[in-house]
């Protein structure tokens, strides 16, 4: 009653509004007045903030109460009914004649008890309807409640567009934006009114605030960043931003899970209330999962400016691998085809590609800095499988081959915390088969290659494998099986 009558949530959440909207409208302009205008709006959304937590409190009390009352009534009622059998019953007064003919009362023996107060016997339909108008009126208080929640999560959020700015290489905008979803989520549970509050907000927060409000101001900025493969601060921070965004979308979602496992704190939980929020957790993953795919797309432009492309069109398409050893007096100086030491071509690619990528390991979070080095290694591997076939190699130019394949798979791999082997799988296999000692034995190794079927690696990896006409055109490469069937 002293909610109903002394405290107006809808009202203050109104008033709220609109002074977040006047201080809006008044952002136009620059001067002290602005500034007023802005503090007046983020104290009336912090009210808003304490009086809806009081309310939660006060809804969540009438829940626990009223399930005790439930629980109660029924044991309170009996024990009525058995306090008026006792009553009829004569006093036991054996107890007083045992005392009388000792002469007294025993030193040791404690006082006879007090007579209990009559107490009125409550009536079923006085609890039952005492009990119907609590649940009536804190469902009113909840309908407002929700509302008002509503209000507080749109303000908020607007307020965390405002006030966002660069942290750590993360737009501080996600953070705060799913913090003040969850925030409410966890809120609302507390009140235990799953069905009337609970979904309704859910479902709410989860369109208004994550699919029209955070979603499309991450793509602003990842759009705004164009060409992410510039490398610039803003294209780096737009690709963190998304990535931890997908983070967050991940621990929503599984939070939602474990309360609706939960029952949402109730004390007799809703028997489909993990298939009641589906939904909500459905577009939840979903928009982590619209979000990973622009995360795809951007780090796959990171990982094309990476790519060492002068050394794949200097280096690579002209390197010889037709490679004899030098004549010298000690002939034993090392393999030369162009010129160049024995795999002097992988280690000018590895050394020239450190720098950059140990800076921008410091500039990218851990998990969008493996997806791109993850990339450039497939589009490494991809276009040097693709230019072997333009060369010819003998049994010293497959050994250098596979040294500089080696190299540059353990150069990537040590440039992340995660492996990038997987991604030279097929490349390691082409230069295994290209060292064949003769022909028996690169039958032997095409008849494993063929034999090994395409798997996944640690960590569900994909590797690929060469197929039977694959492995025998790699082996046709070799100048000493020219000939052979």
């Amino acid at each position: 009653e002293a909610i109903e009558a002394e405290v107006s949530v809808e009202q203050l959440a109104a008033d709220a509004e609109q002074l977040a909207a006047d201080a809006e409208a008044a952002s136009e302009e620059e001067g002290e007045a602005c500034d007023v205008e802005m503090a007046t709006a983020d104290g009336a959304v912090l009210k808003l903030d304490l009086l809806l937590q009081e309310v939660a409190g006060v809804l969540q009390l009438c829940a626990a109460f009223s399930q005790w009352l439930a629980e109660s009534t029924s044991d309170f009622l009996e024990a009525s009914k058995s306090d008026n059998c006792n009553s009829s019953r004569p006093a036991n007064n054996n107890a007083a004649d045992s005392s009388s003919s000792s002469g007294g009362q025993d030193i040791g023996a404690s006082p006879p008890p007090a007579a209990r107060p009559t107490l009125p016997k409550p009536k079923s339909r006085q609890v039952t309807g005492a009990a119907l108008s609590l649940h009536s009126r804190a469902q009113r208080v909840s309908c407002s409640y929700l509302a008002a929640e509503l209000v507080y999560s749109r303000l908020t959020a607007r307020t965390a567009l405002r006030l966002s700015e660069v942290q750590a290489g993360v737009s501080t905008v996600v953070e705060d934006t799913f913090f003040v979803v969850l925030k409410c989520f966890q809120r609302a549970s507390s009140c235990r009114e799953v069905l009337l509050v609970v979904l309704p907000l859910l479902a709410e927060l989860t369109d208004s605030i994550l699919l029209r409000t955070l979603g499309p101001r991450l793509l602003r900025m990842l759009r705004s960043a164009q060409p992410v493969s510039s490398l610039s601060d803003e294209a780096l921070v737009a690709v963190n931003s998304v990535r931890c965004a997908i983070d967050y979308s991940n621990q929503l979602a599984a939070a939602v899970r474990a309360a609706a496992a939960d029952g949402f704190g109730a004390h007799a939980p809703l028997a489909d209330g993990l298939m009641l929020t589906e939904g909500s957790v459905g577009e939840i993953e979903g928009f982590g999962t619209e979000l990973n795919g622009h995360l795809k797309a951007a780090v796959g432009e990171i990982a094309e400016g990476l790519l060492p492309t002068a050394w794949l069109l200097l280096e690579w398409q002209t390197a010889s691998y037709l490679v004899k050893r030098p004549a010298g007096p000690n002939g034993h100086d090392g393999y030369s085809s162009n010129g160049n030491g024995y795999g002097s071509s992988g280690q000018q690619l590895s050394a020239g590609g450190e720098e950059e990528m140990d800076e921008l390991r410091l500039r990218l979070l851990p998990a969008a800095h493996a997806a791109a080095v993850e990339q450039l290694a497939r589009s490494l591997a991809l276009r040097m499988e693709e230019g072997i076939f333009t060369k010819r190699f003998n049994e010293l130019g497959a050994i250098q081959l596979q040294a500089e394949v080696r190299l540059i798979s353990d150069s990537l791999s040590a440039a992340t915390d995660e492996s990038v082997r997987h991604c030279f799988a097929r490349l390691t296999q082409v230069a295994f088969l290209l060292t064949a000692a003769s022909v028996g034995e690169a039958i032997a190794l095409m008849a494993e290659a063929v034999a090994a079927a395409d798997g996944e690696e640690g960590g569900g990896k994909q590797r690929q494998r060469l197929t039977a006409a694959e492995a025998c055109r790699v082996v046709s490469l070799r100048v000493e099986f020219a000939g052979h069937d």
